[in-house]
Order: C-alpha cells, then structure tokens, then sequence
C-alpha cells in the first residue's frame, strides 16, 4: 500500500501544479485520477486506525490507543488533505 501512495502522491506532485498553470479543470482523465486519489487517501485514512504501532518492545493492537496514537500524530494534516480534494471534487460535479 505504501508502494501505492508513493505513485499516487507522485501524480499529485505533478497533475496540481499542471492543472493549475495550465487552468485546466478536473475533467476526462484527470477526474479518474482525482477519484481514485481521494478514494484511496480516504481509505489509506480509514486504514491507520486500524494499523498497530510499537510501544517500546510492546506491539500495541488496540482500538482506542491506536487511535489516540494516530490523533497525536498525522490525524489533523490528513483530515485537512482529505477534506480539500472531497470539497474539489464535490465543486466540480
């Protein structure tokens, strides 16, 4: 999954700034590849509350500490890249 979000963030790095020099909005294939970006962030989202992470030597599998764990971390900045390219696509249907 990893190996996925390098690619896709990749593409980010390259179809925004395009887009935006270019003006050119998300439509044909640059739509598909907004919607499978903000799918597979969405669910790469959902998946780190349900990914462990070591305490010291201890591998910590439960619910609530993993998502205290992620709410101390990357929770915030991934709500807000999330919440913009939901609120960019929902601007252009």
């Amino acid at each position: 999954m990893d190996g996925i979000g390098m690619v896709l963030l990749l593409c980010d790095t390259v179809l925004v700034p395009f887009m935006l020099a270019w003006e050119k909005g998300s439509e044909g294939s640059f739509l598909y590849c907004a919607w499978i970006m903000v799918l597979f962030w969405s669910c790469d989202f959902i998946s780190n509350f349900l990914t462990s992470f070591t305490k010291g030597d201890v591998l910590v599998r439960d619910f609530r500490a993993i998502a205290m764990h992620y709410a101390k971390s990357w929770l915030f900045i991934d709500l807000a890249v999330i919440s913009v390219d939901w609120l960019a696509i929902g601007l252009q249907s």
